[in-house]
């Protein structure tokens, strides 16, 4: 098994397309996106300005459905990939039916898109094989 490190926020969708690649050029197609990255602000919401807000919402939400985006195009048949598998640890902080709203909203967005190689079970992604 080989590894490596590769700096990126994923916050920012230039550093996640540049994560993939470099990914590509080391290691060879992605089979596998355990989508973990987080961040929490310990301060009230109250005394939070638009700025925290907005990073919080970027790189909860838009960092997971992003790095989710790059995965499928490298994952999808359609697209010459073998298939593959996505997944989040808890995707955020759990409800009392063990939901989580960061990966509800990830998992409904990918759900609304125009694309049948995509099956969403227990909040886990799984990009069929041919």
């Amino acid at each position: 098994m080989r590894a490596i490190a590769v700096q990126a926020d994923v916050a920012s969708p230039a550093d996640v397309e540049r994560l993939f690649a470099e990914t590509d050029r080391q290691l060879g197609p992605v089979d596998v996106l355990v989508n973990n990255a987080a961040i929490s602000i310990e301060s009230p919401i109250a005394d939070q300005d638009a700025d925290t807000v907005r990073r919080i919402i970027d790189t909860n939400l838009l960092g997971p459905a992003m790095t989710c985006q790059q995965a499928i195009r490298r994952m999808s048949t359609r697209r010459g990939g073998r298939g593959g598998y996505i997944c989040g640890d808890d995707w955020g902080w759990k409800d009392e039916q063990g939901r989580t709203s960061v990966r509800d909203a990830v998992l409904a967005y990918l759900q609304m898109q125009p694309v049948d190689f995509v099956h969403v079970r227990n909040g886990q992604i799984l990009i069929r094989r041919p």
